[in-house]
């Protein structure tokens, strides 16, 4: 299918928390949505995959898209082929480090304690049946605050079939999250309690073409 690609209905703003691309119902139904179903719908764009819904905000043959996640995904506001994602073949994700930062940092932004376990479930709840991607960045809402998250890391549970294995499905019931502040997060008033901050370790078996990286030389 061909969509273009446009930005986010001013009206519709807190769509940009969700981490979903929307389309109008009638594309919906195109790409094979059914709500009776109740099944999720997953679209592929630009090689990554994102879990859609639909609205009458927005325009047949389009699809809406945050500014984070044209960035996310390197989109331009014009037409891209789109295709029907099977979540199955998706591997499942068993740790996620996801650091944490406010999204517009500033003076203006005040002293903001996170409960560590209270945020992981919150996550859970949010990016439920989501794929994630090492790298991206998801705008989130937490007790009144406006913050970002970052995939720092995945591990994967399985090795799943035609996705990179830098991406994996968040299952709430199987998934482990890992909290940790973003570099310069603490110094603008971000407090993690129960969070468990990381060191990036390099094996000897590390490979970045494994994590979708490629380009690289020895």
């Amino acid at each position: 299918l061909e969509l273009k690609v446009v930005s986010i209905p001013a009206a519709k703003a807190d769509w940009a928390f969700l981490d979903i691309a929307f389309v109008s119902p009638a594309t919906y139904s195109a790409i094979g949505g059914d709500n009776a179903s109740g099944k999720d719908v997953y679209i592929s764009i630009q090689n990554d995959v994102y879990l859609l819904g639909h609205s009458d905000a927005c325009v047949d043959g389009e699809m809406c898209f945050s500014s984070v996640q044209r960035m996310n995904s390197k989109l331009q506001m014009q037409t891209y082929s789109v295709d029907v994602f099977n979540p199955e073949r998706a591997p499942s994700i068993n740790t996620v480090t996801i650091g944490i930062d406010f999204l517009k940092k500033g003076a203006s932004e005040q002293r903001c304690e996170i409960e560590g376990n209270d945020f992981s479930e919150s996550l859970k709840q949010i990016l439920k049946g989501h794929i994630l991607k090492v790298g991206q960045n998801i705008p989130v809402k937490y007790r009144g605050k406006r913050l970002q998250i970052t995939i720092q890391s995945i591990s994967l549970a399985n090795s799943g079939d035609g996705i990179l294995s830098s991406n994996g499905l968040l299952d709430p019931n199987m998934s482990q999250i890992e909290l940790t502040l973003c570099s310069g997060a603490g110094a603008s008033g971000l407090i993690l309690k129960d969070g468990k901050t990381k060191r990036l370790e390099f094996k000897s078996d590390f490979n970045f073409e494994d994590m979708g990286i490629g380009g690289l030389d020895e």
